[in-house]
């Protein structure tokens, strides 16, 4: 597995803004429904208010364009990954100005209306677009900015216009009008604050039990990594060679091939102890484990069963000289010279081996084979040293 650098991974500020950004996509398809249809209730009241048949087409045409290059874009990025949180701000980009043009149809429409219209006319125009920019704000509420461009570029020039009537009518229903939808708006941008941050606040707690859920996989994998594996050398232990065996030869049983069980045991390790301390003795034990991990097959697994007893399982064996090939080839490199800190430490292994089936079809047995190979090497390894003594 490999290891990520923490300081790679995206912060928990990051993920909640990216968080919201996805949220802020994700419901656009039917907000854009209730601009459709608002757009055609100001159409027609428009119409019903004398607008210029021309003056009307160009209107409803350029929202139309707007809708539809809208509905376009946010086709296109729901097929983006919205995996960074630059990307994601890019595409938030695009879609705000797309969504603040429409914003701005909806709020240069008031204009369009004959000068002299009945303010009740204001007043529909009014409650068609402070209805769906308030649907709007509440849709798009984690993006709290989004909900005051909607409001400024299409409640705002209606507040304008009807402030302007009533300087220039001295009416004074112009005067309510104005002023009720800037309170509105206030409205609406503090509601859609609160939703907001309603919003937010789910999206963090969202991403943090992710992290809580991840944290437990990740304390779990490492307890059963420990569990499993010998903390010195990082080969499997006991208890794992066990599980691997059994797996191992429930195979070869449904195949009928043939594995090997090897034994390792290095030579005059105490007195490497005794001379140069533990330290130099944990560097050494480290060093023949990567030696054996290099030197071994990738089917082949190892592990360290004792203090310095490691044992393999060799697959697929075809004949007893794969076995004294693979014996023949791990005396040799833990033969070579170790210089664990530094300190020259010559060393050797003896090494025993057993077949499944032929040697035992258990683990016990078969490791019991490979240990008197492997003490008999040992022995007649010690008789021919005191021999050249």
């Amino acid at each position: 597995m490999t290891d990520i650098d923490p300081e790679d991974l995206p912060t928990l500020s990051d993920r909640i803004a990216l968080g919201r950004i996805r949220r802020f996509f994700g419901h656009a398809a039917g907000n854009l429904f209730s601009v459709v249809i608002g757009g055609v209730l100001i159409g027609a009241l428009l119409r019903a208010a004398g607008v210029a048949d021309a003056a009307l087409m160009a209107w409803f045409v350029a929202l139309l364009v707007s809708v539809v290059t809208l509905t376009g874009y946010e086709a296109w990025a729901d097929g983006q990954p919205l995996e960074t949180l630059q990307g994601a701000r890019r595409l938030l980009r695009w879609r705000l100005v797309l969504g603040g043009a429409v914003a701005l149809l909806y709020g240069l429409a008031v204009f369009l209306l004959p000068a002299g219209r009945p303010p009740a006319e204001h007043a529909f125009l009014f409650l068609i677009v402070s209805t769906v920019v308030t649907v709007g704000a509440m849709n798009y509420a984690v993006v709290p900015a989004y909900c005051a461009l909607l409001s400024l570029l299409s409640v705002m020039p209606l507040s304008l216009h009807s402030l302007y009537a009533f300087v220039v009518r001295d009416d004074p229903f112009h005067l309510l009008l104005g002023t009720v939808s800037l309170l509105w708006q206030g409205v609406v941008v503090l509601k859609a604050r609160g939703v907001s941050a309603t919003a937010i606040q789910a999206i963090e707690l969202d991403e943090r039990l992710k992290d809580a859920l991840e944290e437990q996989r990740r304390t779990k994998a490492y307890m059963n990594h420990m569990a499993m594996h010998d903390e010195l050398t990082g080969l499997a232990n006991r208890r794992y060679f066990e599980q691997v065996f059994l797996r191992t030869r429930s195979l070869a049983e449904r195949e009928g091939s043939r594995f090997g069980v090897m034994c390792i045991d290095l030579n005059d390790f105490k007195p490497v102890n005794d001379r140069h301390g533990h330290a130099v003795g944990d560097v050494l034990l480290q060093t023949v484990a990567n030696r054996l991990q290099k030197v071994i097959r990738a089917s082949d697994f190892c592990a360290r069963v004792g203090g310095d007893e490691f044992a393999l399982i060799v697959d697929k064996v075809n004949a007893d000289s794969d076995l004294d090939g693979m014996a023949a080839k791990l005396r040799a490199v833990l033969a070579k010279p170790f210089l664990p800190q530094g300190i020259a430490v010559a060393t050797g292994a003896s090494v025993g081996w057993a077949l499944f089936p032929a040697d035992g079809q258990d683990i016990a047995p078969l490791l019991a084979v490979a240990d008197r190979r492997m003490s008999a090497e040992k022995l007649a390894s010690r008789r021919a040293a005191r021999a050249r003594a």
